[in-house]
């Protein structure tokens, strides 16, 4: 269910970032990166996990949550679901800014082709007020057609 609306980066240009950032390329965070730019659906931490454990038997929970916010921190990742930690899913990053709608049945999610909150963005910003506005989060959370009860 998510949209083709911006290409993801490829798994080799996040390791760039990543390196180019200052962190160090783990071979988890390598595997992490593979997993996301492989999978067709945005994955949560314990998605991660599960399929990381199979290579590196003793990796935390705790490591890939670290890697998975290094990479959204860096602009490499998305987080969707940002209600919810533990349900949070993530994927690589594509394109333009943009937001999301999250299935709340399956955890599907679309990208929304515009910005709703740009011009309250612009509205601070014309405001004359100390605030700088250096980022935002919006979701739309709701049922796709199969889980639409």
């Amino acid at each position: 269910m998510t949209s083709p609306l911006a290409a993801r980066l490829s798994a080799e240009e996040c390791l760039e970032r990543i390196r180019a950032a200052g962190h160090k390329l783990t071979p988890q965070r390598r595997e992490i990166v593979r997993l996301l730019s492989e999978s067709p659906e945005p994955l949560t931490a314990r998605q991660v996990h599960q399929a990381l454990v199979r290579r590196f038997p003793g990796v935390s929970l705790d490591t890939v949550y670290r890697t998975l916010y290094v990479l959204v921190d860096e602009g490499i990742s998305c987080q969707l679901g940002l209600a919810s930690r533990a349900n949070a899913r993530f994927r690589l990053h594509g394109g333009p800014h943009h937001h999301h709608g999250v299935c709340l049945g399956c955890g599907a999610a679309f990208e929304l082709a515009w910005c709703p909150l740009e011009p309250a963005s612009r509205a601070v910003k014309a405001s004359r007020t100390d605030f700088t506005v250096v980022g935002h989060a919006f979701e739309l959370y709701g049922y796709c057609g199969a889980c639409r009860p």
